[in-house]
């Protein structure tokens, strides 16, 4: 691949542009992210107008990712070389980025480091340049206390923002499940959806007797409408039809970790409040 020296002369989002020798522009590929001004290129494409080019640290990307992610397509935090800003991470030499559904989850681990220890995350090559009830069954404190035996405790929440979706209104729901088995291990699952999407977000979690969490990761499974309508009406768990891993965490986490990354994965944040009893201050 041919490399060209540049000059820069104009940063903008996701790109920066430099002037090639015979006059031609040159629109360099994540040319933002650099701080000096004068480095070289990797050439993308060129036609008679205008040159495409990269900056090496992004170049091939992918194959940093491919190299090292396992087999759920998370790499673990201890892998990342450094992180170059909160949204650009250093791998094997390359510069990658924090899956676009998973960037307030992110931020919140590198408030508290500690949590990085047990965190894998989906990372992707590509930068993109995220709002986010009424209440049926058991919240989450009630379930627990009522799983003194084998069983599934659960809830379904139902929500319609007007505000914040649209003016016609938007429906989205949660189901929630909790199941104890015979070590004395709590399962949490919980699944929530948009009205007219075919794909919902998932996360998993294991709770030790102690109650804390053993286990956290989270998903995007894909869907036929109709079997998210029974997903949500019969709590009837189905296959689904694709599944994306975002991000997973494994140690001793505590539930208010959890539930502050369930709160910034999830698109509806308000369902998860009123399930776990958050109070928050407006």
């Amino acid at each position: 691949m041919d490399k060209l020296k540049v000059n820069i002369e104009e940063k903008g989002p996701g790109y920066a542009s430099a002037i090639a020798k015979g006059g031609k522009k040159i629109f360099i590929r994540n040319g933002d992210l650099k701080k000096e001004n004068s480095y070289q290129v990797y050439v993308l494409s060129e036609d008679e107008n205008f040159i495409i080019a990269e900056i090496p640290e992004t170049y091939e990307n992918q194959l940093a990712i491919h190299e090292l992610k396992d087999k759920e397509g998370l790499i673990s935090c201890a892998m990342i070389d450094a992180y170059v800003t909160d949204s650009v991470f250093q791998l094997n030499k390359k510069w990658v980025f924090p899956e676009k559904t998973i960037e307030g989850i992110v931020d919140y681990l590198l408030e508290f480091p500690t949590l990085l220890d047990y965190s894998k995350l989906a990372l992707t090559g590509t930068r993109l340049v995220k709002h986010r009830a009424v209440h049926f069954g058991l919240t989450f404190s009630q379930a627990l206390q009522k799983l003194e035996s084998r069983g599934i405790q659960k809830a379904r929440l139902y929500c319609e923002d007007i505000k914040s979706f649209s003016k016609q209104g938007v429906v989205a729901e949660m189901l929630v499940n909790l199941s104890k088995d015979q070590n004395g291990l709590i399962t949490i699952e919980c699944w929530q959806g948009v009205e007219g999407e075919n794909y919902v977000f998932y996360i998993h979690g294991i709770i030790d007797e102690s109650g804390g969490f053993q286990h956290f990761d989270g998903a995007i499974i894909g869907f036929d409408l109709q079997d998210i309508e029974l997903l949500f009406s019969e709590n009837r768990k189905l296959k689904g039809g694709t599944y994306k891993k975002l991000f997973r965490l494994d140690g001793n986490i505590k539930k208010e970790d959890v539930f502050e990354i369930a709160n910034r994965f999830f698109p509806l944040d308000k369902l998860i409040d009123e399930y776990f009893e958050i109070r928050r201050i407006e």
